[in-house]
Order: C-alpha cells, then structure tokens, then sequence
C-alpha cells in the first residue's frame, strides 16, 4: 500500500529532477542561446518549484493518509490517494486537478480547457485541439516550438499559479 507521503517524495524527486535537467542543459548556457529559450525553461523551473513547494506542504501536513483514502480539506478541495495515483483536486470556482501517477512516473496539471503533463525528459501542453511535446532540457527541441509552447503556456502557468498560492494558504 503506497501512502501520500511517499507518493509526494516521489513527485518531488521528478520536479527537481526536471529542474536539474533545465538547469544543467539550458539555464547554464544561457549566454549563448536565444533570451525566449532561456526565459520559457525559466519559466519551467518556476513552475516546477511552485508545484514542489505544494507536494511538500501536502506530505508535511497529511502525510499519513493511506490508499484508497480520500481527504477533504474544505468543500472545495480534496487529496486522495488511488491506485498508486496522488490527485489534488480544486473544484470551485473551476475544477483543477494536480495528480502524479508513480506508475507512469508523470504529473499531470488539467482543467476544462488546458492539459500539462510532465515526466522524465518531456513536458506535453494541450489546450483544447492543439498540443505540443518537447524535451525542456533541449535548447533546440524548445526553439523549434517555441510558438507553440509560449501559447499554450501562458495560461496553464497562470492557473499553477493561482492554484499553488492558494493551496498554500488553505495550508498555512
């Protein structure tokens, strides 16, 4: 039987693996790769350590909730762990949920409209029809969809945002 403490240390390792990656393969090259390159796998690492600081914060305070157990912190959040599969869930004023499977390794951000899916080596974006897959820790691979990635970025870092800070406070 997995537990959300363990699930939310794995989770973490992946973020700060893909941190790593970002770091050593982009960020550190920086000075000699295009500014929009830099400034998205910037944007990455801000994401993943807003996304690390909430899997901390959830393992610091219902770390010993089991399998197959469902939490409700207040009416419109809830954290349950199913199958292997940590799921953080906001469902006012819209639905949000933050999973990360230890079965396929991968941490998933979804609403209605905008779709993340982060694993070792690739980061998938999707809103609505379009979709766009790429490896952050490749200056080159991210240049040639930087379009893409800029578009379908803005929003689903703005709804990471808004949901970490405010899971946050529910923490606190």
């Amino acid at each position: 039987m997995v537990e959300l403490k363990e699930l939310s240390n794995d989770a973490i390792a992946l973020l700060k693996s893909l941190n790593t990656r970002i770091d050593s393969r982009v960020i550190s090259k920086a000075s000699t790769l295009k500014p929009q390159v830099v400034s998205i796998a910037s944007r990455f690492i801000d994401i993943s350590n807003m996304l690390v600081k909430m899997f901390e914060g959830i393992s610091e305070k219902y770390g010993d909730v089991k399998a197959d157990e469902v939490v409700r912190i207040e009416p419109s959040w809830t954290i349950s762990v199913i199958d292997e599969k940590l799921i953080i869930t906001r469902l006012k004023p819209t639905v949000v949920s933050i999973s990360f499977s230890k079965q396929d390794s991968k941490i998933t951000v979804s609403s209605k409209k905008h779709h993340l899916e982060i694993q070792p080596g690739s980061i998938r974006l999707r809103r609505l029809g379009m979709s766009v897959d790429f490896d952050p820790g490749d200056p080159d691979n991210i240049l040639n969809k930087i379009n893409e990635i800029k578009y379908l970025l803005r929003e689903i870092a703005y709804i990471i945002e808004l949901v970490t800070s405010a899971f946050e406070k529910k923490l606190a």
